[in-house]
């Protein structure tokens, strides 16, 4: 192969592989690391980012968060025979205990839907049985979900500051789960996506709490047997008072 044609082969090598080269996000947290307790009132959440690659393009932004997930149990009840029983039930797998989908000012729901992020489109996605008898069981758990503010929508939550440097914010509720939470990066143009960036935050139990949740994980007899021990004590004390 000549010097020359070699030349062209890695100039046109780097032109392609330039072409090609995904969009990219880079975000920071302002706490990676929240602590919660008994006292935790909920807080408010942010995150700053840059865009790289643009390259010209027009694109809107779409910011999933999921927290810690775990399998979850939907009952249905029902009188059956003068008795008030569980008459069907969902069984959904590793479902987020919280999903927020932040957008800009004008959040693109039809955007969110082609990309199957809604809240009820995680909620039906992590059901194990499919199927359309399941559709009530789905909205029920969103009602649920939403109404302990553990689920849904947060417009305006993104803001550009510039065309690559952009912030977001949410609330993180008081009764948020432990655990690792994720945050996923959608640039989106004209239907396609462009880059998906994940990035994680942690959320941990400190003070007392911690060493109970260590103690039931690590020591599971002991625990047991500390909770009967405590039961015990807390029924007597209250019989011994009323008997005075």
């Amino acid at each position: 192969m000549s010097a020359l044609r070699l030349w062209l082969l890695v100039a046109l090598t780097i032109f392609v592989s330039g072409q090609s080269r995904a969009q990219s996000v880079e975000i920071a947290f302002a706490a990676p690391d929240v602590q919660i307790n008994s006292r935790f009132a909920g807080e408010q959440m942010a995150l700053f980012g840059s865009v790289d690659d643009v390259a010209g393009q027009s694109y809107e932004m779409l910011i999933a968060i999921y927290g810690p997930r775990r399998n979850r149990v939907v009952d249905r009840k029902g009188r059956r025979a003068g008795m008030f029983l569980t008459t069907e039930r969902a069984f959904y797998r590793l479902l987020p205990d919280s999903y927020y989908l932040l957008g800009g000012p004008s959040l693109e729901r039809m955007t969110a839907e082609a990309l199957e992020l809604t809240p009820l489109d995680i909620i039906e996605g992590a059901r194990m049985e499919p199927g359309a008898l399941a559709d009530p069981f789905d909205e029920a758990l969103l009602t649920v979900l939403q109404g302990q503010f553990q689920y849904g929508y947060r417009e305006n939550a993104i803001q550009f500051h510039s065309r690559d440097f952009f912030s977001a914010r949410w609330s993180l509720p008081s009764n948020a789960k432990p655990g690792i939470y994720t945050a996923q990066v959608y640039l989106v143009s004209e239907g396609e996506v462009l880059s998906v960036d994940t990035h994680t935050f942690g959320v941990r139990l400190t003070g007392f709490e911690r060493g109970i949740r260590l103690a039931a994980r690590n020591y599971p007899p002991l625990y047991g047997l500390a909770c009967v021990i405590v039961a015990l004590v807390v029924g007597w004390a209250g019989a011994a008072l009323a008997r005075r």
